[in-house]
């Protein structure tokens, strides 16, 4: 199984009050409206932003959205009269939560670690497939098919690299600064 793409979706309760609170958040108007229950946001770098009326899970969903300056997140939500105090911050990001008015939870996250799959000038992105993080190969730097990336700060290894790591450093030799293919992401 392959997976491209990530959709991100959110129940409320009615989908015309709804659209426009997050239009005036995301500021500016949905990309689609695919079914008339349906509004969708496309991202830059790939994900959507899906919001539909369903009132009987309306309050119970939760998305992140990845950004670049969480500062102007928090100045643009506070302007708003949305509660902005629910903040966060660690080696590896920082964090706004906030909540629509049908009770959805929103996180806003920044990347403290330039490089991380948050970040919008990570070298060499490939939306959608492959991401730039310069695994260390005998050919130097490249674009991966694995999807390599650093998740939240931790390194994870197309198959090629893993394959090179595990030459240079059989099982047994622990190293733990990097995630194997495979291992859980955060």
């Amino acid at each position: 199984m392959s997976i491209d793409n990530a959709i991100a979706s959110v129940a409320v309760k009615e989908l015309r009050s709804a659209v426009r609170w997050y239009e005036t958040l995301l500021e500016r108007a949905p990309d689609s409206t695919p079914m008339p229950e349906v509004a969708e946001w496309k991202f830059p770098r790939g994900g959507w932003l899906q919001v539909y009326q369903l009132p009987e899970r309306a309050g119970s969903g939760s998305f992140t959205l990845a950004v670049s300056n969480i500062e102007e997140v928090v100045a643009n939500v506070e302007k708003l009269g949305i509660d902005a105090t629910q903040r966060n911050s660690g080696a590896k990001v920082k964090t706004l939560m906030i909540v629509d008015p049908d009770g959805n939870h929103i996180a806003f996250a920044e990347a403290a670690v330039k490089g991380n799959f948050m970040d919008k000038d990570a070298p060499g992105v490939d939306v959608g497939t492959k991401c730039g993080h310069p695994c260390e190969r005998l050919d130097g730097p490249t674009k991966h098919d694995f999807g390599c990336c650093i998740c939240m700060g931790e390194t994870q290894l197309c198959t090629s690299c893993e394959k090179r790591r595990l030459a240079e450093n059989p099982v047994g030799q622990n190293d733990e600064s990097v995630n194997t293919p495979g291992s859980r992401h955060h």
